[in-house]
């Protein structure tokens, strides 16, 4: 329908509503605020303390973003290449695989290799905070001074951000591991 857009609002216990809303234009004009939220359709979420994982998930839901727990690596692996996830957050120490072993894992499958991930960790280790950068996530925070709100406040300019620099690529993720493999750099 041509002038009707779809909209999201917030509702209680992570429950959202769609409405329609006539006379409006999409993409909204400039000056006009618009919320990313809008088009996040789930989080995977790769915590092994069953009540951490919940704190965050409550946040996340109560501001509209759908959230999946995977306690273990493989467990997250398995999503992972089962669904598109908008965004994956990935606790440094999981059981089963490390977080960095399980964004490599991400990044090597061309199902999963796209999705932005954010590295969480309970310390500050620039070692860490290094290898997770080289394998490609696209930030890192320390789970004691982010709360989960503040983390559910940066789920959009992750998502936003992310989808910019993949829009930016010229061929593709997929294109370009086909590139490095055919080079000889194992992808």
């Amino acid at each position: 329908m041509r002038g009707v857009r779809p909209a999201r609002l917030r509702a209680t216990a992570g429950r959202t509503t769609t409405t329609k809303i006539k006379g409006s234009s999409w993409p909204p004009p400039d000056g006009v605020p618009w919320s990313p939220r809008m088009r996040i359709r789930r989080i995977l979420m790769v915590e092994d303390d069953l009540e951490v994982a919940a704190r965050y998930r409550v946040e996340l839901e109560l501001n509209g973003f759908p959230v999946q727990v995977a306690n273990t690596g493989a467990m997250a692996l398995t999503l992972a290449i089962r669904s598109r996830w908008s965004l994956v957050l990935v606790d440094h120490r999981i059981d089963g695989l490390s977080g960095l072993e399980v964004l490599a894992a991400l990044r090597s499958d061309v199902r999963s290799g796209d999705a932005p991930v954010v590295m969480l960790s309970d310390r500050h280790d620039r070692d860490l905070l290094m290898r997770a950068f080289g394998l490609g996530a696209i930030d890192c925070l320390i789970k004691t001074p982010a709360t989960p709100a503040q983390i559910s406040h940066s789920v959009p300019s992750w998502v936003t951000s992310h989808r910019a620099r993949l829009a930016n690529l010229p061929t593709g993720l997929a294109a370009h591991a086909a590139a490095a493999g055919a080079n000889g750099n194992g992808g």
